[in-house]
């Protein structure tokens, strides 16, 4: 009872199935057909429950058809004799006898329990139940003796599938009645066959005839347009007076064609049993990830026993009076520092943590957050259902990982995000099923189990598949990549998502998961706002000088981390307009050039990553010699300022005009079955990093071509607007000029004119604002150009330095971005930025 009042999952097991607490877990493997998880779920619900006399009774009642039967009793209960007449004694011992022959003598007659069944019409039967289980394939078959015809019949369970498949019948029907997804005339054709279905399931002569009775028809998937659409009418009955009734269908196969002749009755039975097969193998999925889930937690319960989660009764005194006074509360029941955690880093963090948690959505009870070490639990955080706590291991990566330097690993706080997934999972809505085991993530939650199961096979993660296959884990792990592709960058989330297990969250994956979130209650704009960098300093508005060469990170000048953009996708065209309305932009024109592009372009060499990594390098310096190059670079920037640096820069070489085009992968492409070959788009070789895989060579197409050329009613063209909108829902609506003029003068933004700052400050400010007018205006204004005095200081200026001054104006861009185009939300900033944790130099 103690667990089921800190557990629903284990509530609503016992709701379900009248099991308490399983001891094991339902497992299922690729072999396992409809008939055979159904057996097996069965004698899971029986393993996992204590059984009374009315459960028997009750389960017997439900292997007949509605009305045929009175009342069944077990022999020697009260009422016997209203049942059980004075001679029927040593028939009752005769049919025992013969029964436990049946299980080959592991059972004795005296194991054997005999109920009597009385029907309204026909005669009575007996109902032999096994508890040994050893009748095997003579369940639910039913016999009589040939030369004593007058005993009657009996019918024959095993008592592990007669209580099993009879908790289940009863629970589907329920949640099938209980299901929107179909109308009331739907539900009324589909019932029936999913009780027959049902009865199949249950008779083991049924499973040799799998192919027949539980797989899908293909034709039984398509809706009556797409039938008829499919097929023709078969010529064969064209004089007939139902002809038609009739249709043909033609397959293509290796072998050759193959003509089906289906019938409309045939399609509608094959549609309603689909129908109902679906409906049976989501309900088995969703029982498996609900055993499971109850699993993962009960485990989770007992590995953090009860007074890791008391607040410990020594504290120091300066933390209990961070603790106190601490503005984490207005978000949180109860926030307890460990006497370990790091006071100056938590002043640095907390800060930033609420920033997050202004934009975040809130759940139905505040959460309590515990910061403290969780080396016995080998996570860097955690989060306990049963006690609504979030626990983070608030130390740097050097201390939570022996025998490393500082710096090396993952620090414990990057948790937090995924920690409050798991919160939001349970917790985002009062229903006592967490989202991530409701019909609507199902489809999420089993693309990535299958996912998981063909991308680990073979590793060492495949021993771990229970854990990562959870559906809270899977849940938690969709939020993180949600929050992370929307554009988020802070210290409370992980830099990168390159591990295997979130490699499993492919390209259509992340589009079901980004619909699925974006539906959900409080994350309406969501995406938008969280698309910043949380660990800047907002009041921090001058740009910085930039920094020597040999004083910036070894990282700076490569492909993969110009500007910190690199997780940033290809932004929406100038003009803005929503996907599907209106005619495409024109492409993107020749013309006359300012330099030659580079030779290398779309050569085959550069689809060796460290070649194109080298020869983004080049085409950066290149571009940064002279303060002539510079403008022309920095004139087209504004255009595609969310596209990473490399790929920018390497498409102005190519194009060199003031407008960019919008660039899609090819790996894109094929997702969308969109072939580019049959185009005339022009392309460059760039770098492409699906969700959460690492940065690649790839052929890059410009959008707008394709989009200009494909045919407006065909499927390429709305295949191509689905990319172009997963492109452009980052970007913020343009503005008025005027509007924009008095918002960068609220920004503060330096004065490009101030003559008390420093000459690279102003000129930073120059730049950004141009950029920012370029990328939030519709409007045209003049080609980029230095003031005089900044042309002298420039020519008199490094070119290493030139590109310096490129990066951190387009630094300063994407920042003033983020704050300028998006209503200003009141937070508390720190007194001084945190830095990450530098990284190993990959």
């Amino acid at each position: 009872m103690a667990e089921e009042l800190t557990n629903p999952l284990t509530s609503l097991l016992k709701k379900k199935y009248g099991i308490a607490a399983p001891s094991n877990v339902l497992r299922f493997t690729e072999k396992d057909t409809l008939f055979t998880a159904w057996r097996k779920t069965a004698q899971f619900i029986y393993k996992n429950g204590e059984w009374s006399d009315q459960d028997y009774l009750d389960a017997i009642m439900s292997t007949y058809e509605p009305g045929t039967y009175k009342k069944a009793y077990a022999v020697g209960k009260e009422g016997d004799k209203d049942f059980f007449g004075v001679g029927e004694s040593e028939n009752i011992e005769r049919i025992k006898k013969v029964v436990a022959h049946d299980t080959k003598d592991k059972a004795t007659p005296a194991d054997l329990k005999l109920y009597k069944v009385k029907f309204e019409n026909s005669r009575d039967q007996y109902f032999v139940i096994d508890p040994t289980n050893h009748l095997t394939s003579k369940h639910n078959a039913s016999y009589h003796f040939t030369n004593d015809p007058g005993l009657g019949s009996w019918k024959l369970g095993n008592a592990n599938l007669t209580i099993g498949y009879a908790k289940l019948k009863a629970d589907v029907l329920a949640e099938f009645d209980k299901n929107k997804d179909y109308s009331p005339e739907e539900k009324a054709k589909i019932r029936p066959v999913i009780e027959k279905k049902l009865q199949l399931l249950e008779n083991p002569e049924f499973r040799k005839y799998n192919r027949f009775y539980f797989e899908m028809e293909e034709y039984g998937n398509w809706t009556h347009d797409e039938f008829i659409a499919k097929t023709q009418p078969d010529p064969h009955h064209a004089s007939d007076k139902d002809s038609d009734k009739y249709r043909i269908y033609v397959q293509n196969t290796k072998l050759g064609t193959v003509t089906h002749t289906i019938r409309e009755a045939d399609y509608q039975e094959a549609r309603k049993s689909n129908l109902a097969l679906k409906f049976l193998h989501d309900y088995l999925a969703d029982t498996y990830n609900l055993v499971i889930e109850q699993h993962f937690e009960r485990d989770l319960d007992k590995q953090t026993h009860a007074r890791a989660w008391e607040q410990k009764k020594q504290i120091n005194k300066e933390t209990r009076a961070m603790m106190d006074k601490t503005q984490l509360k207005q978000y949180f029941k109860a926030v307890e520092l460990d006497n370990d955690v790091d006071l100056d880093l938590y002043k640095q963090l907390s800060p930033e943590m609420m920033r997050l948690l202004k934009i975040m959505p809130a759940g139905d009870q505040k959460p309590i957050l515990r910061l403290r070490k969780l080396g016995n639990y080998k996570a860097k955080g955690m989060y306990v259902p049963s006690k609504n706590t979030l626990v983070v291991d608030f130390r740097r990566p050097g201390e939570i990982y022996q025998n490393m330097a500082d710096g090396t690993g993952t620090a414990g706080y990057t948790s937090f995000v995924h920690e409050y997934g798991h919160y939001l999972d349970r917790h985002l809505t009062a229903d006592d099923k967490p989202l991530s085991i409701q019909p609507e993530f199902r489809k999420i939650l089993q693309a990535y189990q299958r996912n998981f199961d063909a991308k680990t096979k073979g590793t060492p993660l495949e021993k771990h598949a229970g854990y990562f296959k959870t559906p809270t884990e899977v849940f938690a792990r969709a939020f993180e990549v949600y929050t992370k592709q929307a554009g988020l960058k802070s210290n409370l989330i992980a830099d990168s998502y390159h591990s295997l297990e979130y490699r499993c969250i492919d390209l259509p994956i992340y589009q079901d998961l980004k619909a699925y979130f974006d539906k959900l209650p409080g994350f309406e704009n969501l995406a938008k706002n969280l698309n910043q960098d949380l660990s800047v300093v907002k009041e921090q508005t001058q740009p910085k000088e930039p920094t020597k060469t040999s004083e910036r990170q070894s990282e700076s000048d490569t492909a993969e981390s110009k500007a910190d953009t690199q997780e940033k996708p290809a932004e929406k065209p100038a003009a803005q307009r929503e996907s599907g309305q209106g005619k495409a932009e024109e492409t993107i024109k020749p013309q006359e050039k300012f330099l030659p592009s580079d030779a290398r372009q779309n050569s085959a060499e550069l689809a060796d990553y460290q070649e194109l990594k080298k020869f983004a390098v080049d085409i950066l310096d290149k571009w940064t010699q002279t303060p002539e190059r510079l403008e022309k670079l920095i004139d087209a920037t504004g255009s595609r300022l969310l596209e990473n640096n490399p790929n920018r820069v390497i498409e102005f070489d190519q194009w060199q005009t003031k407008r960019l085009p919008r660039l899609v992968s090819e790996q894109n492409l094929q997702m969308m079955e969109v072939d580019p070959a049959k185009y005339k788009a022009a392309s460059i070789r760039g770098f492409e990093a699906l969700p959460l895989h690492k940065w690649q060579s790839s052929e890059l197409y410009d959008l707008d071509a394709l989009l200009n050329q494909a045919d407006h009613s065909g499927p390429d063209y709305k295949q191509l607007q689905k990319l172009e909108k997963m492109a452009s829902e980052k970007e913020y609506n343009r503005m008025a000029a005027n509007v924009l003029s008095q918002k960068l003068e609220q920004s503060g933004i330096p004065d490009p004119d101030d003559q008390t700052l420093k000459p690279v400050v102003r000129m930073v400010a120059h730049i950004t604002r141009h950029e920012l007018n370029d990328a939030l205006t519709e409007g045209k204004q003049e080609p980029f150009k230095f003031t005089p005095a900044e042309r002298e200081l420039l020519k008199k200026t490094p070119a290493e330095k030139l590109k310096g001054l490129y990066l951190s104006s387009t630094k300063s861009t994407q920042t003033f971005y983020n704050q300028i185009a998006k209503p200003k939300q009141q937070e508390l900033a720190p007194t001084r930025s945190f830095a990450k944790p530098k990284r190993k130099e990959r």
